[in-house]
């Protein structure tokens, strides 16, 4: 999901709220499995090595002392975590500079006091309202995304069966136009978009605005749709990870829809990327510099320069392999200054990479946040909200 400039700013000012924030929209999504809280194929209650938890028109802990020293800049972007293993939402403040055992700055947990079940994907909208979809069925909301805590209540449910919401598991924010796009894991419908999601009326049983697809996908076309990750570009394209693929079953291709706010039914792509040297994707991210980022549940990022200018092609990434044994990467988004973050949900970790697009072959991160006290637990999806002022 790249680094689109917000009014955030505003909003948490006139909280008293330090700080000038804007939101970075992302994308979130993976594959079909997850029961109650649990693992990719089912089981209550999850563990660490388990979890479910996937646009523009055209347009703290008192650890977090993460500034810079003697007056340097004072890094005040904030990380939003879905953990499947709990499950829960947390957040940590200096996002760039997150490095070792550092309390978080506020925890949601899952449960009924929260309407949090099975959380998967997360946007943060330019009201600073936290939206989080749930892969059992809705979308739950928190119109202050910066309070969380165990007796923060739902400011909005969004379920029923005029939602479409079956079985979310991938969201896009175009924050211009207070816009979500939303995939399902069996997209039978396409990919359902609400407008106006920090207006009241976005609440309870209401109906998607609109919902499109391409031509070889249902409900157009016999072949499944499943929706594993979305993300809206800094040129406002919408970029689609669809889960059924071109080459083999589990290997995505990623379509691309100019203009998708306006889309509506059968609608033509204009890119198409497959590739031999992916899986099944989790994430997806695009960079002011237009470069592609995927994560496969592999230790490997898989990054696609230029990529506005392919048009209907199989593409061979640049590879950067995290040097730590055992690494299942779910979730990254990338900063206004190039430092990627790429959640490892078998180490329970966060891994930072500076200047990520020129980085290839075997690496250690840069920085990397975990331990217990940074309480995530089987991290997947990630959200970024950045400094409006930030290079």
């Amino acid at each position: 999901m790249l680094l689109s400039k917000t009014r955030f700013l505003t909003l948490l000012l006139a909280m008293g709220l330090a700080g000038g924030l804007g939101c970075t929209p992302m994308g979130g999504g993976g594959d079909n499995g997850g029961g109650d809280n649990g693992g990719d194929n089912g089981g209550d209650n999850g563990g660490d090595n388990g979890g479910d938890n996937g646009g523009n028109d055209g347009g703290g802990g008192d650890m977090n002392s993460n500034g810079g020293d003697n007056g340097g800049d004072v890094d005040n972007s904030m990380l939003f975590v879905v953990n499947n293993a709990g499950p829960s939402v947390t957040f940590y403040t200096g996002a760039e500079s997150l490095n070792g055992e550092i309390v978080p700055d506020g925890k949601l947990n899952a449960g009924a006091a929260t309407s949090l079940f099975q959380p998967r994907s997360i946007v943060v909208t330019e009201s600073g309202r936290l939206i989080v979809s749930r892969q059992n069925g809705g979308i739950v909301g928190y119109n202050d995304s910066t309070t969380l805590d165990d007796n923060t209540t739902a400011s909005l449910v969004v379920e029923g069966n005029n939602t479409g919401l079956e079985s979310p598991i991938a969201m896009a924010y175009d924050a211009v136009n207070d816009r979500l796009f939303v995939g399902n894991v069996m997209a039978q419908d396409g990919i359902l978009v609400f407008d106006d999601v920090s207006a009241n009326e976005f609440d309870m049983d209401v109906p998607p605005n609109r919902m499109f697809g391409p031509p070889d996908r249902a409900p157009f076309d016999p072949t499944l749709f499943t929706v594993d990750s979305l993300f809206i570009a800094p040129n406002g394209d919408l970029f689609v990870s669809d889960g059924m693929g071109d080459i083999t079953v589990n290997r995505n291709r990623v379509l691309v829809f100019t203009n998708p706010g306006a889309a509506s039914g059968e609608t033509p792509f204009a890119q198409r990327l497959n590739s031999n040297d992916w899986e099944k994707h989790e994430d997806i991210f695009v960079d002011d510099e237009d470069n592609l980022y995927i994560v496969d549940a592999t230790d490997t990022i898989k990054i696609v320069p230029n990529v506005s200018t392919i048009v209907d092609e199989t593409v061979t990434p640049t590879t950067l392999t995290v040097n730590i044994a055992l690494t299942d990467l779910q979730g990254i988004v990338v900063t206004k200054n190039g430092t990627g973050l790429v959640a490892d949900r078998e180490n329970s970790a966060i891994y930072s990479y500076d200047d990520i697009a020129t980085k290839s072959g075997t690496l250690g991160p840069d920085r990397t946040l975990d331990g217990t006290d940074t309480q995530l637990r089987a991290p997947r999806q990630l959200w970024l909200v950045e400094e409006d002022d930030q290079n």
